[in-house]
């Protein structure tokens, strides 16, 4: 028996257990955010795609220019800027905000879990989508 490969297999074994029972580290290390105070209520699950939390509009004015980012909680870039320099780079903000991969989970009206792609999403486990 190959002694190095039974222990590496024991303790992937190991690991896979401790995930599955929710008792691993590993699971501290969460990529996604859920930073909005409410109710915490669960209502709806409903997934918001990074292009429909940023489509921006942007009005000139006398003041210079003005973008917008509209979402379902607010603005997710809003600015007066009076120069092309800093106009410039709004748009490449307000481009890299929308070209995200990263969605949003509604669970109400308010809150949500943010970072969440659509792969994630769309994820099924046994039949079940899990995050909905």
């Amino acid at each position: 028996m190959d002694y190095d490969l039974f222990n590496r297999l024991s303790q992937l074994g190991k690991r896979l257990i401790d995930l599955h029972l929710m008792k691993s580290r590993e699971l501290n290390k969460t990529e996604s955010k859920f930073d909005v105070p409410g109710s915490n209520m669960v209502e709806k699950t409903t997934y918001v795609s990074p292009r429909q939390l940023c489509t921006y509009s942007a009005v000139i004015g006398k003041h210079g220019l003005h973008i917008a980012c509209p979402n379902a909680g607010g603005f997710c870039f809003k600015q007066s800027l009076e120069t092309d320099a800093a106009s410039k780079q709004a748009f490449k903000q307000v481009k890299k905000s929308e070209d995200s991969k990263e969605g949003r989970i509604y669970i109400n009206k308010n809150q949500y879990f943010s970072r969440i792609t659509l792969e994630l999403w769309e994820y099924i486990l046994c039949g079940y989508p899990i995050l909905r």
